[in-house]
């Protein structure tokens, strides 16, 4: 099986920054099993692209990826803007589809002629590709975690700490990622979250709790204990 994973990469702390260990763990043991995994980042302006060139490369030669295509997303500051006041992932793609143009048909150039079986999004920035790749393929959203349930959070902490000019903005990203969840939630084949509570908040959601499922985190547990002896002071 060949399988696409759009991610968030963040190359500079390689195989050091947690939020990756997922993707790179759970790629490396797929490789291993017999698949192929190819990365689909996207293109940022502070990106060092001979570091991340190299990056990528280092993780072909160890096995953790079988290839990665890069793409270009940066839609005009105003029109971006324009969008932003939209919140409706629909209504916000509606604005943004001439931006949103050449990312999908690079994308789709790459499911051909790779022979792409399945997809995973875990880019939210990438979510808008969405509703247009799932016609030539299965797609799977892996969500990780529910920003929705942690907005909740942070709309409770702040209201026990008495800061109420904080919460209008929380009010305002719980509804973005309320609609989006619920949104690309329904247009997907599978929902993938890190935890049971993480996959509840999704099955309130998007009322399609068949269509969601717990993957947690892939780990290697070292063969020798590791050392916990305190540390003084």
């Amino acid at each position: 099986m060949r399988i696409l994973w759009l991610i968030d990469l963040d190359y500079q702390f390689e195989l050091r920054h947690g939020a990756s260990l997922r993707f790179f763990n759970l790629a490396h043991e797929l490789i291993a099993q017999g698949h192929d995994v190819y990365f689909a980042t996207r293109h940022k302006p502070t990106d060092d692209p001979v570091r991340k060139a190299r990056y990528l490369e280092q993780l072909r030669e160890e096995r953790f990826i079988s290839g990665h295509v890069e793409v270009e997303y940066a839609p005009r500051t105003a029109v971006r803007r324009l969008a932003q006041l939209a919140i409706h992932p629909a209504l916000v793609n509606a604005l943004l589809r001439a931006s949103q143009q050449a990312v999908c048909e690079r994308v789709e150039t790459f499911v051909q002629t790779q022979g792409i079986d399945v997809g995973i999004v875990s880019n939210r920035a990438l979510l808008f590709l969405v509703p247009r790749l799932r016609r030539a393929l299965p797609l799977l959203i892996d969500w990780i975690d529910s920003m929705t349930l942690f907005w909740l959070r942070e709309i409770r902490l702040q209201l026990g700490k008495g800061r109420l000019a904080a919460i209008p903005y929380r009010l305002r990203r719980l509804g973005e990622t309320y609609l989006e969840e619920r949104y690309y939630g329904r247009q997907c084949e599978l929902n993938l979250t890190v935890s049971p509570v993480d996959k509840h908040c999704l099955d309130m959601i998007a009322r399609r709790p068949q269509r969601n499922r717990v993957l947690m985190n892939g780990v290697r547990v070292p063969p020798a204990a590791a050392d916990v002896s305190p540390m003084k002071h």
